[in-house]
């Protein structure tokens, strides 16, 4: 299988634990289902120049990854193909690690997603940072108190 996430090949030790991350969507067998929704919309396009959007594609790149493994695994289970299930399920833990590595990385920034379950699948990520535009809610509420 090609996987969206490769270990880096770098020596240098402050790399060595970094992930390169590839756009999922540039993948022969790229499937939409598997990529959630960011903050509701579709993922932004691959704009490396600006650095928010660049972090929240490498978020998508691994919630994709591990969307693949659960519907590998659900898959082979449905197939009763034991050990294809068990290498679905150990590469899940292995983009889960590197989720969680990822997200260990900006949180000192207070850069994180926060995921939202469909079933089994990461269906949209909520993410938040310092200085991220909101929706004028308060706009709505205001309009709604002076309805007489």
């Amino acid at each position: 299988m090609n996987w969206v996430l490769r270990q880096s090949t770098s020596t240098s030790d402050e790399t060595m634990s970094t992930l390169s991350v590839i756009d999922p969507r540039t993948l022969p067998d790229f499937n939409p289902r598997w990529l959630p929704l960011c903050d509701g919309r579709e993922a932004p396009t691959g704009d490396r120049t600006r650095p928010i959007l660049a972090r929240v594609i490498e978020f998508a790149s691994h919630y994709y990854a591990m969307n693949r493994a659960v519907a590998l695994a659900e898959k082979c289970r449905r197939n009763g193909d034991s050990s294809g299930e068990a290498a679905a399920l150990e590469e899940l833990r292995r983009a889960s690690h590197a989720r969680d590595a990822l997200e260990d990385r900006y949180a000192p920034e207070g850069f994180f997603a926060e995921p939202i379950m469909k079933g089994s699948r990461y269906a949209n990520l909520i993410f938040t940072w310092a200085n991220k535009p909101s929706p004028p809610i308060f706009t709505k509420r205001f309009k709604a108190c002076l309805k007489f």
